[in-house]
């Protein structure tokens, strides 16, 4: 860690899983950077495809990337125990939090997800946060920019930065 925090605060999100994608393609890039309408395009194939194919769901999906056999799992594990000894060798306190998956907070879908990241915490004495406890109080579209957007919107990044400062707020480490 190139400075010396007194807390590092590690967000976690469901796809974190996921293999950092490789370098694309010049065309490719300059099509996505620059033309939204090609972005419209390809995210309404997405969402079309996951109503008729069920292997394309975003529980599928999701489920898949929790897969032992997993590559970006395996990665993301090793990180986060490097991690865990860094802060640890250093004496620097560290935060896992737990963001959700926003579509359905009710009847939350993706416990294993949460699991992932909650047991790692638990067997190396990482403090957890996990925020679907706290965001599951409110209904899920009421959390999203828009409809064809459910990443958090200015509301939820409130409730999420109120929770996160008590948290930060009462540690020792920042006394």
């Amino acid at each position: 860690i190139k400075f010396n925090p007194d807390l590092v605060v590690l967000m976690f999100y469901i796809n974190d899983v996921e293999i950092t994608p490789k370098v694309m393609h010049k065309l490719e890039y300059f099509l996505k950077s620059k033309f939204i309408l090609y972005s419209f395009f390809f995210d309404t194939y997405l969402k079309i495809k996951t109503n008729f194919v069920k292997e394309f769901s975003w529980k599928s999906y999701y489920s898949n990337l929790y897969n032992d056999k997993n590559e970006g799992l395996r990665q993301n594990t090793n990180s986060l125990i490097e991690l865990i000894e860094i802060c640890n060798n250093k004496n620097i306190d560290l935060l896992f939090v737990n963001i959700p998956e926003l579509r359905n907070l009710k009847n939350y879908e993706f416990n294993f997800a949460n699991n992932f990241i909650k047991d790692i915490a638990e067997k190396n004495k990482v403090d957890f946060l996990d925020l679907l406890k706290v965001l599951d109080k409110y209904e899920s579209s009421t959390l999203w920019v828009s409809q064809e957007d459910p990443h958090a919107n200015a509301k939820a990044n409130n409730i999420i930065g109120n929770v996160l400062f008590k948290n930060i707020y009462k540690r020792k480490s920042i006394k």
